[in-house]
């Protein structure tokens, strides 16, 4: 079983980005990759759905745009970034309907 460019079986060689790249294609995610996908997570969080699903859903939108995805508390953090962002876009939308007296 081979794990990496140059492994022997003594010890497997470390797995390099490089070699990564080579088996899986694609590269890291760049400036527009990552604008991509904030504006991606923007819509689903608009649209209410939960962080587990976000998370799961950014995976996949990674892979299809075939960048390597980065590890998991980055795309935690964007996600809870996406959901802040969903959260005040929604307020700005419909502050003009809330009043200062509740109607009970």
């Amino acid at each position: 079983m081979s794990w990496g460019p140059t492994a022997s079986a003594s010890r497997p060689a470390p797995i390099t980005w490089g070699w990564c790249r080579g088996i899986w294609g694609g590269d890291s995610a760049g400036a527009l990759e990552w604008k991509e996908l904030e504006e991606f997570l923007l819509a689903r969080a608009m649209e209410h759905d939960s962080p587990s699903l976000m998370f799961r859903l950014a995976c996949e939108h990674l892979i299809s745009a075939q960048v390597i995805r980065p590890g998991p508390v980055a795309l935690i953090e964007r996600v809870a970034t996406a959901r802040a962002a969903a959260e005040r876009q929604t307020y700005q939308r419909v502050a003009h309907l809330l009043t200062g007296h509740r109607g009970r």
